[in-house]
């Protein structure tokens, strides 16, 4: 018995030695060994993976990270493409300053065809002579009549020249340009021409003659009123008096009142009233004298001192 199981387990230690010899020579003859099998083996990456579609139960798909390609130490950065935007229009130019008119470069004047009105009883121009305002110096032409009529307006001279016969207005600027006409006759256009056509401008200043009246052009001016009526501010002589651009010389041991105004027509003016002589001195802005109403001639020396002697900042 004992023999018997001493060969069965002989043969199986042989059997078991047959067997991994076998396996060992089996690798042996194929070159490969285990490593080499396990290093063979496909390598699934991230990338390989499939993903099924998502069930109908699932509010979003699944997300499946992908493998960043390998990035070559030579290679630039990739740069990612920005929506394009519309180009922006070109700006504005810069703004051109208005060009300061130039002597000589006057507007397109304005025509009216309505009347004048009642011109007749001003002061009259007998034609043929030179009536000089300012800087500008008319022509006025033979054989007719004319008034004319000077003013200042917004800081401006303007003169205007009456056709009696044509009943017609020329208005001419303190700088000779002409402004405007009015014309319900038609024949003064050839008048107006001419006077535009002759119209000179001087190199100095000239104030045109002022008009004088007195009670006797004015019925009912007789009696002055009281001075506390007369208005204006108080102005003594004896010493300079500066109005705006205005300087007048007033005359010592006198007493003055002193106010303005605006006029149509004439513009703005300058009044002075002599107490004594109860009269009225009344000048313009640039310092002309435009008239004086008289209660008392022995104030005309005085007022002919003052007008002399007004002096002007911008002249």
């Amino acid at each position: 018995m004992r023999s018997r199981i001493m060969g069965l387990l002989t043969f199986v230690v042989v059997a078991v030695g047959v067997a991994v010899g076998v396996h060992f020579a089996g690798q042996a003859s194929d070159g490969t060994t285990a490593a080499q099998e396990e290093a063979e083996k496909p390598t699934l990456t991230p990338a390989a993976v499939v993903v099924g579609e998502p069930s109908l139960e699932q509010d979003e798909p699944a997300v499946v990270p992908t493998a960043a390609p390998p990035v070559s130490p030579s290679s630039e950065p990739p740069v990612t493409a920005l929506p394009s935007s519309p180009t922006p229009p070109p700006p504005p130019p810069p703004p051109t300053a208005t060009p300061t008119p130039e002597p000589g470069v006057c507007p397109t004047p304005c025509r009216k065809a309505s009347t004048v009105g009642d011109i007749a009883g001003r002061w009259q121009l007998e034609g043929g002579t030179v009536h000089r305002d300012g800087y500008v110096s008319v022509h006025l032409p033979t054989g007719r009549h004319f008034v004319v009529d000077s003013g200042w307006y917004s800081e401006e001279l303007q003169i205007t020249i009456y056709d009696l016969e044509a009943q017609s207005a020329l208005n001419v600027r303190g700088d000779g340009c002409e402004n405007g006409r009015t014309v319900p006759d038609a024949a003064a256009d050839a008048v107006f021409d001419e006077i535009m056509a002759t119209l000179e401008i001087a190199d100095s200043y000239a104030c045109p003659s002022p008009g004088r009246v007195t009670p006797e052009d004015f019925p009912g001016t007789d009696k002055a009123p009281a001075v506390s009526q007369i208005g204006g501010q108080p102005a003594k002589g004896g010493a300079p008096l500066r109005v705006g651009d205005l300087t007048l010389q007033l005359p010592a041991g006198r007493q003055f009142r002193l106010g303005g105004g605006v006029s149509s027509p004439g513009g703005s003016f300058l009044w002075l009233y002599d107490v004594e002589a109860q009269s009225y001195l009344y000048l313009r802005p640039d310092g002309c004298e435009t008239s004086r109403f008289i209660r008392d001639a022995a104030v005309d020396p005085v007022f002919d001192q003052i007008a002399a002697t007004v002096q002007v900042t911008w002249r």
